[in-house]
């Protein structure tokens, strides 16, 4: 299974019933910076000052999260090629601040996660929105000043009022589920290769099983990101959430 894979590779697993994987990601990013502003105890091999929190996600929702100390990876092509997303990335991308990525969610729709958005709103007009009123509670708040600059666009947002604000709920990742992180169980450590090894025969995962041998349980093989950058010296004492 998952679980017995993880465990033997010395990943640490999070889970609450009644929680999707985003809400957990999302309290345990923000439960790593909070603890920066923590002290740690003597014994702590965790310095807070370096932590980084990389979140590995194909799902854009998760750029909501993004701040001075959380960025997202995500996959483009695969493993191959991938996007490391800041702050100025997202601003880049989008047009708008991470904050804004549920407004922005909330007026043009997501078909794969199932937000209809409000019809007749596309992404430049969104940001035009977005970067003018900043929210999308503001927005509606000045619909009557939007009215006498563009009253087909007022109608169109008057109409889907409720499908904005249902998409806004549905996108906005909860950060205070009942979890508790521990710096420490987070951290990498040695995994057990042949109790590995002997589950991916049994899965018959014959391409990991060579990966696993071509790496060394004493050590974390560095992820190459292409051209976003390479990781600190892995003695910095950063650590990186998946």
């Amino acid at each position: 299974s998952v679980h017995e894979i993880l465990e033997k590779a010395g990943i640490s697993i999070f889970e609450v019933d009644g929680y999707e994987a985003d809400d957990l990601i999302g309290t345990l990013a923000d439960q790593a910076q909070i603890s920066k502003l923590k002290s740690q105890s003597q014994n702590s091999k965790i310095k807070t000052k370096d932590i980084e929190v990389i979140i590995v996600s194909g799902d854009r929702d998760m750029l909501q999260l993004v701040n001075g100390g959380v960025k997202v990876l995500a996959p483009i092509i695969g493993i191959t090629k991938m996007i490391l997303f800041d702050s100025e990335k997202v601003k880049e991308k989008y047009g708008i601040n991470p904050s804004q990525i549920i407004d922005y969610k909330a007026l043009v729709g997501d078909a794969s996660d199932g937000y209809p958005g409000v019809p007749g709103i596309g992404p430049k007009t969104a940001d035009n929105l977005l970067n003018e009123y900043e929210t999308l509670e503001n927005l509606y708040q000045n619909l009557e000043a939007v009215k006498q600059k563009n009253p087909n666009l007022a109608v169109k947002l008057a109409q889907g009022a409720e499908a904005a604000g249902l998409a806004k709920k549905l996108a906005t990742i909860v950060t205070d589920a009942p979890i508790n992180l521990d710096l420490e169980k987070c951290s990498v450590k040695n995994y057990n290769k042949e109790a590995l090894r002997k589950q991916f025969e049994e899965l018959g995962f014959k391409s990991l099983i060579k990966r696993l041998e071509e790496t060394k349980a004493s050590k974390v093989s560095e992820v190459s990101r292409g051209d976003e950058g390479k990781k600190k010296d892995e003695n910095s004492g950063q650590l990186g959430l998946l």
